[in-house]
């Protein structure tokens, strides 16, 4: 099944934590940019917290994206309406998938930094649920020395009535630059980049599933996107990406007919 979170109810929210390094501050995971990250500062602990409030919403999606922490790690998660824990998670530093060759259905496996030159892969964890009512959150990480932390994510999630279709791909697109260097002389060289795009046709769109994307869609907003949201496993979630959808959602049919189509792309965001 596939699964899409279109808003982050956490970009308008209030970061506060135990310890931050003064170049890597909590207010850094306001930023719609992974690379951008929280860094604890404390050396005389293992324990970190990470709080965080915002306007009561309804939440299905809860994601992290490019951590850095040891194995041993343990991170406990506490989704909560006031002081009620609606949801809670345990995870530790293993949870996190690394990304070794591929996944099933020709998708290429996501967020680690396994193989040489992809040192931007993210290690991420993403969650789909119930939905639940909440207005706080705590992320608490213990015996983990340092702890890094790029993106957290959390909000409703929406499904198409169709899953992977035969059209559905993933793979990766180059970026190249020339650059030229003046030390010693004047050299030109190449810098090669890649970004991971996901490539979906979204079939047997309801007029209401039409509007839904219309109204939701923002070509600026991050988008977490999982191919088989319905699987618990770690080739399941070799299936999922945040990325952005810059070039928009086109659609075959009309919205006032029984059914229609939906082609978006996904391109990653670093």
């Amino acid at each position: 099944m596939i699964k899409l979170s279109f808003r982050n109810i956490l970009l308008e929210g209030n970061f506060s934590s135990s310890s931050e390094q003064a170049l890597f501050p909590s207010t850094n995971l306001l930023l719609t940019k992974p690379s951008k990250s929280w860094k604890t500062a404390n050396p005389y602990t293992s324990l970190h917290t990470l709080n965080i409030s915002y306007s009561a919403a309804t939440v299905s999606c809860f994601g992290l994206f490019n951590m850095v922490t040891n194995v041993d790690a343990a991170i406990n998660v506490k989704i909560k309406l006031g002081a009620t824990i609606v949801k809670e998670f345990n995870l530790t530093g293993e949870d996190i998938i690394y990304g070794y060759g591929e996944g099933p259905y020709g998708l290429f496996a996501y967020g680690g930094y396994a193989a040489p030159g992809r040192a931007w892969l993210q290690k991420f964890r993403v969650q789909w649920f119930e939905d639940v009512i909440s207005d706080n959150m705590v992320i608490t990480v213990s015996n983990a020395p340092e702890f890094e932390l790029g993106y957290v994510h959390l909000g409703p999630s929406w499904s198409p009535p169709v899953g992977i279709t035969s059209d559905y791909n993933s793979g990766f697109t180059p970026i190249s630059t020339d650059v030229i260097r003046n030390i010693g002389g004047i050299s030109v060289g190449t810098i090669s980049r890649n970004y991971r795009a996901i490539q979906v046709t979204l079939q047997m769109l309801t007029g209401e599933d039409v509007d839904y994307l219309l109204n939701i869609h923002d070509a600026n907003t991050p988008v977490i996107f999982s191919a088989f949201g319905n699987l618990v496993s770690t080739e399941a979630s070799y299936g999922t990406l945040l990325g952005k959808i810059p070039e928009g959602i086109s659609y075959a049919g009309a919205s006032h007919r029984r059914y229609t189509a939906a082609s978006i792309t996904i391109e990653e965001l670093k």
